[in-house]
């Protein structure tokens, strides 16, 4: 797909099947990029059918590409504008001449946003962010269109990053790590009552996760082998029981 001279990564299928990624150089040390930024950025591309059009360039870091349902645009980090090392939202329209525009703008240091993840039907954003040096990522979410409404799933005493909704945008799979745990693990959220769990995995730690198509497997990064490797799991799922003060009929609505 991208054979050239520069690095590409973090790969985002668009719903016609072509892939948008992230591409982009580091000019040799941090000294020497941090004189030249034009030459060590790092942009988005479209890559179609064997043709590769370049969405975004510039001397900044654009990554982590999450495409919408319909095709329509893209929503990923950036750190253009930004001082230090912080991180910012945007969002740019696919077709021909789309301008970017930043959805949620952050900048400081230890401060940013990165990892979207538009929920199936595009109403929904997910999202890590840090908002502070002290502070663990954790997961975000908002409309899609008002990224600044944002609310925390995930406590302050907990990490989390890498959040991936289910087929049916009913739960959330993500990296995390609480006090107690043996180690990085992955977690699975239920995005109406807020319930988490920790998956058993076995060793080691397991990170990155990704559902299959119909919503019933996990395949993601394990070490217990001493390297990362991947694996695949089978979920069964048990819905937990209602509140006695919560009727049944509420929970359906």
């Amino acid at each position: 797909i991208d054979g050239g001279p520069d690095y590409a990564c973090y790969p985002a299928w668009t719903p016609g099947g072509g892939l948008v990624y992230a591409s982009g150089r580091q000019a040799g040390t941090a000294a020497q990029t941090a004189a030249a930024p034009e030459a060590s950025g790092t942009g988005l591309r479209l890559w179609t059918a064997g043709q590769t059009r370049v969405l975004t360039q510039g001397g900044w870091r654009d990554y982590t590409p999450s495409v919408s349902p319909d095709g329509a645009a893209v929503t990923y980090a950036s750190t253009r504008g930004n001082t230090g090392n912080s991180a910012a939202l945007w969002r740019l329209p696919l077709a021909a001449g789309g301008e970017a525009a930043c959805m949620l703008p952050l900048d400081g240091g230890s401060v940013g946003a990165t990892q979207p993840s538009l929920s199936p039907d595009g109403r929904l954003l997910l999202w890590t962010q840090q908002r502070g040096v002290w502070d663990n990522w954790r997961l975000y979410a908002a409309p899609a269109g008002r990224l600044t409404e944002g609310l925390a799933l995930t406590p302050a005493s907990m990490s989390a990053y890498a959040p991936r909704w289910s087929p049916d945008g009913r739960l959330i799979a993500f990296t995390g790590f609480r006090a107690g745990d043996p180690g990085w693990g992955l977690y699975i959220q239920d995005v109406r009552s807020g319930a988490l769990a920790r998956l058993e995995t076995g060793p080691g730690n397991a990170r990155s996760p990704c559902w299959s198509p119909d919503g019933r497997e996990l395949v993601f990064e394990n070490n217990r082998t001493g390297v990362y490797k991947l694996y695949r799991a089978r979920l069964r799922i048990t819905p937990a029981p209602l509140p006695p003060d919560v009727p049944a009929a509420a929970a359906q609505t």
